[in-house]
């Protein structure tokens, strides 16, 4: 846990130096006192692009929206802690001006929210996605699908993990609850990012503004504020609220079962056994496009058929070895290690990120606690690194190496996902005596170092470049395959050079003054679709090279000619490297169908990042197949005690207890059928076209923080960096579908909902935490979510219960029927007036439960708690 210092901002209590922006706030626990008040030094608002929308349409696309240059500019360079923010949807009226929407017009469904830094970028990979569950907020490609947030530079452009304090996911109540929500970090706590530039949203709204001016909600006498709903939709008329918050499934989301089923882990039993069958299957499975259908016989890959994602669509491989890989992940070098691995000695380095065959000579030795090991210093520098060693698990066999490495001044991450043991057990290179570390660089024993260095199996990767000439890059070295697709006019020549040489200024961009001179390999597509390899000269056409791709599509669709074409990794012009983090490239467009002088030129960047592992396709049905043409996909409803998604009291006389989120066969509604753009109304029913114009405001609170060592007065605060988490009450399937009652008297009607786990499952609580911030995102008719201490199941200790407040008239934010507001709880430093955090061990037991209304069923609901702590 790091720990900096800021100068003391506003505490709860006091009055801030500005007025909020929703007026008041409150939250679970607050003491009798104590006002909730944002605090911090300054404040920016940010705003998105005009959305406009039609009746009944969902809107869920991802925004980036830039911080204005004066705050860029004040805090370039700077550590910033964000201590809160406020939210808003304003509507934009015909004249140019802004007012708050009401909740009946836009509901705010939920949004991803994240502040990035000049050190990542938020980047289009191109991978299918299919809305898959969030399990932690803090991953990119969950909050963003579609998207992922990587470093814009690294060393020696290889590929790692985003440098310390570059983005922040500020998820604190993020749907209908979000304006009258209190997201607020109490003093002593930090979520923070170095040089903030730019924020991340990704936002799902839906448009339930009324067109019809007979139901208008201030004439009409039954007050009904919505229009029509398809017939799917359990809400009524007579409600205070749009059953389309509920994203029924209308009939354009038919469904359509397989006979095959996916298994993201484990082995196929059947295995499909043909390759007709296997591509029938993944056509049946809704895993479209797909881009490419082959049969290998490769030990690394899932024996039968499989799946993994590419750029725009799927890869689809029959694989006829036997023994293969498991379902979800790539086959690992060796045997699994029985114990973990004694560094202690010399080594030397065989082979660097460069390539070069330095034969450094690294000594470890042992730490103060067991499995850690120093490296000693050079220089005067105490040490060069200090290094951990865990033991070999399941999900990692050869066991993971982690720690901090002394370079050039300052200590760099080693990423523990990426360094490795070599578990390969032969008669020349036995276990523990090869480490293949994230940076490219492999360490031997010295015993064993004149021996030839056996690589680690490296990720497949992909990378996506949109400029003048759209490019895809997919690296398999699985395969020893790259496939490239280039997009252009189809009228005229076009090309993509890679290889370039860089006379750029700035190091964060390297495509910043890419010249052609020295391009090593440029690809041009000419205007009757065939392909050349050349050598560019300076400005000029330098000369054409011996084929090294294999064109193996070559379509045109609206004026736009997309080839695709296959290569080796290795190639006599040009090598790709799986490993690195981005890479330059120059396209053109040129005047005519023939290689010419162009007419435009630009240079831009692509980032590489890691494909999903494979993903089996079984021969056995399993209540998979479409909807809406979208893959359902395998299940993720887990059974008791971590969730009762699978014995469902509630559920019981009607599906067998299974809740219907968790089955295609029984699905009726909920977020499988709102993806972007959808309209939530039957074919047939037709409704006024007016487009609704609106904009997301975001106000963040910030402080500056200072980042000396010591604590030079009474006037700075001990900083603690707080980590990101969330626990699903309906663990690994965000959403659940609330029965029936059947009590004649409707108080009665409540319907809980609840989940068991330990506190070691809460992301970054792997060792012990305590939490800060807590808030239990539900729907409409949410009464309240608990969370208990079950240590003592006789005597449960109460952590959090968190409130839900609906509005009682028809003011903004205060709309009746709709959420006002959902008081958190909010833990910390007794002075400043708040209560105080629990400390939770790993093997803490807990509990979550939601309390909903169940007067009427409802589909898609929450029970997600969203949480902000600190490790211990």
């Amino acid at each position: 846990m790091k720990v900096v210092t800021v100068i003391a901002a506003a505490m709860v209590g006091a009055v801030s130096a500005w007025e909020q922006m929703n007026g008041d706030y409150a939250f679970a626990n607050q003491l009798p006192g104590t006002q909730a008040m944002h605090r911090g030094s300054g404040y920016f608002v940010v705003e998105t692009e005009p959305i406009s929308s039609t009746y009944a349409q969902v809107n869920w696309k991802v925004h980036q929206m830039a911080i204005d240059n004066v705050t860029v500019a004040k805090l370039k360079g700077k550590l910033v802690n964000f201590v809160g923010y406020e939210f808003d949807i304003r509507k934009i009226l015909p004249n140019g001006t802004e007012v708050s929407a009401h909740a009946w017009e836009q509901y705010n469904h939920h949004y991803g929210n994240t502040v990035m830094g000049s050190g990542v970028k938020l980047v289009k990979t191109g991978l299918p996605y299919n809305h898959e569950p969030m399990e932690q907020h803090d991953d990119s490609s969950k909050t963003f699908p579609g998207y992922r947030i990587v470093p814009v530079s690294t060393e020696d452009n290889y590929r790692s993990e985003a440098p310390a304090y570059s983005s922040q996911a500020l998820v604190m109540g993020n749907g209908a609850e979000s304006r009258k929500t209190f997201h607020y970090l109490p003093p002593g706590y930090a979520a923070s990012v170095r040089s903030p530039n730019q924020v991340a949203m990704h936002p799902m709204i839906i448009d339930t503004a009324n067109r019809d001016p007979s139901l208008d909600h201030g004439t009409d006498p039954e007050h009904t504020r919505h229009g029509i709903v398809p017939p799917q939709s359990n809400v009524g008329p007579e409600a205070m609220y749009s059953g389309l918050m509920e994203c029924p499934c209308t009939d354009r989301y038919p469904k359509k079962m397989s006979s095959y089923s996916t298994l993201k882990t484990g082995t196929c039993n059947p295995v499909v056994l043909t390759e007709t069958d296997c591509l029938t299957a993944a056509k049946e499975l809704g895993l479209n496009p797909i881009l490419n259908m082959s049969t290998v016989n490769n030990a690394l890959l899932p024996t039968g058929c499989s799946v993994q994602p590419t750029v725009g669509g799927f890869d689809v491989v029959f694989n006829t070895a036997q023994n293969g890989a498991k379902c979800g992940e790539q086959k690992p070098s060796g045997p699994v290690l029985s114990h973990t691995c004694n560094i202690s000695g010399a080594w030397e380095v065989v082979k660097n990120s460069k390539g070069t065959d330095p034969k450094t000579p690294i000594m470890f030795l042992p730490g103060k606690t067991p499995n850690t090991y120093i490296v000693p210093g050079t220089k005067g520098s105490p040490a060069r690194a200090t290094i951990n060693v865990s033991a070999p698990t399941a999900a990692n066999p050869e066991g993971l190496v982690s720690g901090n490495w002394f370079s050039e001044g300052t200590y760099k991450n080693i990423p523990a996902t990426l360094s490795t043991f070599q578990a390969q057990s032969t008669t020349t290179i036995p276990p523990c005596t090869q480490m293949s570390w994230g940076n490219g660089v492999v360490m031997v024993r010295k015993e064993y170092a004149n021996l030839p260095a056996k690589p680690a199996q490296l990720a497949r990767v992909s990378a996506l470049g949109e400029d003048l000439v759209n490019v895809s890059v997919d690296v398999d070295p699985n395969k020893d395959l790259v496939t490239i697709r280039l997009s252009g006019p189809s009228d005229v020549w076009f090309g993509v050079g890679l290889g370039a040489a860089s006379h750029s200024a700035d190091p964060s961009d390297p495509s910043t003054g890419l010249s052609m001179l020295g391009t090593n390999w440029t690809i041009v597509v000419l205007g009757n679709g065939s392909v050349q390899e050349r050598r560019l000269g300076n400005h000029e056409a330098g000369v054409e090279l011996l084929p090294t791709v294999t064109v193996t599509s070559a379509t045109v669709t609206n004026g736009v000619r997309t080839v695709v074409m296959t290569r080796t990794l290795k190639g006599p012009q040009f090598t790709f490297d799986p490993n690195v983090n981005s890479l330059a490239f120059i396209n053109a467009i040129g005047a005519s169908p023939d290689f010419g002088y162009h007419v435009n030129k630009s240079s831009s960047l692509m980032y590489f990042v890691e494909s999903d592992a494979p993903t089996c396709i079984c021969d056995v049905a399993a209540d998979q197949g479409t909807l809406g043409g979208f893959a359902w996909g395998s299940q993720r409803c887990l059974p008791r005690p971590l969730g009762q998604m699978l014995d469902d009291p509630g559920w019981r006389n009607i599906t067998g207890g299974i809740n219907p989120t968790c089955s295609l066969k029984y699905y009726k509604g909920g977020l499988r059928c709102c993806k972007d753009g959808s309209i939530l109304l039957n074919k047939n029913q037709t409704v006024s076209t007016e487009v609704y114009t609106y904009r997301l405001r975001y106000r963040y609170y910030y402080d500056i923080v200072d980042e000396s060592k010591e604590l030079e007065s009474s006037s700075k605060v001990a900083l603690k960096d707080t980590f990101v988490s969330s626990w699903w009450t309906e663990h690994l399937n965000n959403e659940h579908d609330v029965p029936p009652c059947y009590e004649e008297n409707k108080s009665k009607c409540v319907y809980p909902i609840s989940s068991n786990f330990t506190a070691s499952m809460l992301g970054a609580c792997q060792n012990g935490c305590e939490l800060i911030h807590m808030e239990g995102h539900c729907h409409i008719g949410c009464i309240k979510m608990e969370m208990w201490i079950m240590d003592d199941p006789a005597n449960p200790k109460l952590l959090c219960r968190t409130k839900v407040a609906y509005g009682t008239g028809d003011g903004w934010m205060n709309e009746m029927g709709y959420i006002g507001g959902n008081l958190p709880c909010i833990f910390g430093n007794a002075a400043d007036g708040f209560q105080a955090p629990v400390a939770l061990k790993p093997d803490t037991k807990l509990m979550s439960i939601k309390y909903q209304n169940n007067t009427h069923v409802r589909y898609g609901d929450m029970a997600l708690w969203e949480l902000r702590g600190v490790t211990l």
